[in-house]
């Protein structure tokens, strides 16, 4: 799995260390939730390329995902997944509110 490496921190003798950052895309179809996508992003230590429903999705070297971020427009997601494609080999997930 390709990893962005990023410098940040020390080390508890004060010297720089290193630590891996996972990049996913993430295509907001809804704005519900547009937040959380960043306070998870930083909580986990991820960087995320936030896109919008209406361009293609080219993955940056790194991403491990896309997610397609519904919030109450599952419906829309579908779509976009019907009328998109993704990288060959990167999961595409759908997160939304509804229950099918």
């Amino acid at each position: 799995m390709p990893r962005h490496q990023k410098q940040g921190g020390s080390s508890p003798g004060g010297s720089p260390h290193r630590h891996a950052i996972l990049l996913e895309s993430l295509v907001a179809i809804s704005e519900a939730f547009r937040e959380f996508w960043n306070d998870l992003a930083r909580d986990l230590d991820v960087a995320i390329d936030v896109l919008g429903p209406a361009g293609a999705v080219t993955p940056k070297p790194g991403t491990v995902a896309v997610i397609v971020a519904a919030g109450g427009a599952e419906r829309d997601a579908i779509q976009w997944l019907e009328t998109h494609k993704v990288s060959l080999g990167l999961p595409a997930l759908v997160v939304g509110t509804e229950i099918w």
